[in-house]
């Protein structure tokens, strides 16, 4: 697993004032939807640019993730 999935579950957290990631769901159900590409909702207070990191972190295919580079020229 890349760094940059827990990292940007770790955003997700912050951006959601520390909600458990996928509380509505059971452990199987994750991984279900997971391995179908649902990903974590944008939360209420995230902005736009900052999901959009957030979600290119969790892209299946590695080579589509970001640079730790231009992960951190787009969060400063």
């Amino acid at each position: 697993m890349s760094a940059y999935v827990p990292l940007a579950v770790c955003m997700w957290e912050i951006m959601s004032r520390g909600q458990q990631p996928f509380f509505w769901a059971e452990n199987r159900e994750v991984i279900n939807q997971l391995e179908t590409g649902i990903r974590l909702p944008k939360p209420d207070l995230c902005p736009p640019a900052l999901y959009s990191l957030m979600t290119r972190c969790w892209s299946y295919d590695p080579n589509d993730r970001p640079s730790f580079t231009e992960l951190v020229c787009k969060i400063k």
